[in-house]
């Protein structure tokens, strides 16, 4: 997140005001579709992608609190929604479609104690804190039936599971900024890791129609769920001034225990974590 780590590119000094940090990017957050039918082959008849193109963003807001300490509140989020794939087909007389699609959006809050300490033209940042987290999920899928020779006979079902998780734990990290003597070039990164309790909501929903008639079922479910977060980032800012930097590199989110297809105790085709992966760029200065 670039806590205060600019402050100390000249000194020890304590800055008279905040650091912004801004980063917005775009990248992909990986198809459960894909995952389920990549044992079976399966992907190359259906069309799945690999990733679901996702958007992701954040901000955050240090202050020192001392020499070598800050404080920081940070807001990462990101979104993705995915039609997976598409599949037409007759047999006999009738004619068929299907199409199975997914969604899933996160957002964390963060909050950090940090302490930077200087090697050379590196700055070195530890930081503890807390992080709030909540996402939702869901896995859709829909099937169409219609006679070929228009008797006016058909079918259509849709199937759709959403899982909500909320939770908050202990947030752990380290990050680092270097700036060789006399450039304006520079590299920076971060690693964090969180332990999560929380509660994972489920609901699962279908509906069918056919000749006129149709049905519908629902069903929700509530259980305590602990999650794991991790998040890392690398980069390379420009240096506008000795506080104002702009920046581009390679981020992610990588989330376990969110839903039912990232749930660790699964055994069937599921059980692949939530990955939201892709480039930024940003923007930093003190004010």
């Amino acid at each position: 997140m670039q806590g205060g780590q600019q402050a100390y590119a000249d000194g020890e000094s304590v800055p008279s005001g905040y650091t912004l940090d801004v980063k917005g990017g775009i990248g992909g957050t990986n198809s459960v579709w894909n995952d389920k039918f990549e044992a079976s082959g399966a992907p190359d008849k259906l069309g799945t992608d690999d990733n679901a193109l996702s958007f992701m963003g954040s901000f955050s807001l240090s202050r020192q609190t001392a020499p070598s300490k800050d404080m920081t509140f940070g807001l990462s989020f990101g979104t993705a929604d995915h039609d997976a794939f598409s599949i037409s087909s007759g047999f006999g007389s009738s004619f068929a479609t299907y199409t199975g699609s997914e969604s899933f959006t996160f957002a964390a809050l963060d909050y950090e104690r940090g302490t930077t300490s200087r090697s050379g033209a590196t700055d070195l940042r530890w930081f503890y804190g807390a992080r709030a987290l909540t996402t939702k999920s869901s896995l859709s899928i829909g099937g169409v039936y219609e006679d070929k020779f228009g008797s006016g006979s058909g079918a259509s079902f849709t199937d759709k599971a959403t899982d909500t998780y909320v939770g908050i734990g202990p947030r752990v990290g380290a990050e680092f900024t270097t700036r060789p003597s006399g450039s304006q070039f520079g590299v920076s990164g971060d690693v964090a890791a969180a332990f999560l309790l929380g509660s994972l909501k489920s609901t699962y929903s279908s509906s069918y129609s056919s000749g006129g008639s149709s049905s519908s079922y629902s069903s929700s479910y509530s259980e305590k769920q602990n999650a794991m977060s991790l998040d890392a980032r690398i980069g390379v800012d420009y240096y506008l001034t000795d506080t104002a930097t702009v920046s581009a590199g390679f981020q992610m989110q990588q989330l376990w225990n969110v839903d039912w297809p990232s749930d660790t105790d699964n055994d069937d085709d599921y059980g692949s974590p939530r990955l939201v992966k892709g480039v930024y760029v940003g923007f930093s200065t003190q004010f």
